[in-house]
């Protein structure tokens, strides 16, 4: 016998769960996983590649980064540490450049359907 091919766990995953979002993909360059349902995102991040990425629907069409998303939610200027729920995910400010969101932490806390 010989070998056809590799199954990957992405492989069984996504006959599950649809295609997952490949982390190594350019698109997703400000995404880094932390641990377990966890990520630090940039905040300059494109709105468009964050919902691809976390598999939301495209739900913000007046903002262009995620930063912009937390700020359009938050209301005030960015503190490291404040947090936001948005789209069952947690979102908490991890740096701050002079009013500019730098990163964030990201987490999922429900499914959406």
């Amino acid at each position: 016998g010989g070998i056809e091919g590799v199954i990957t766990i992405k492989d069984v995953l996504s006959e599950f769960v649809g295609d997952l979002p490949d982390e190594h993909d350019e698109r997703f360059k400000g995404i880094k996983r932390l641990g377990p349902g966890q990520w630090v995102v940039e905040g300059k991040t494109d709105i468009d590649d964050f919902e691809e990425f976390f598999g939301l629907e495209s739900q913000e069409s007046d903002v262009a980064t995620v930063g912009g998303l937390y700020l359009s939610y938050s209301e005030k200027l960015p503190s490291v540490n404040e947090k936001i729920t948005v789209h069952g995910l947690e979102l908490t400010v991890s740096a701050v450049d002079n009013r500019r969101i730098d990163s964030l932490i990201v987490k999922k806390i429900s499914k959406i359907n």
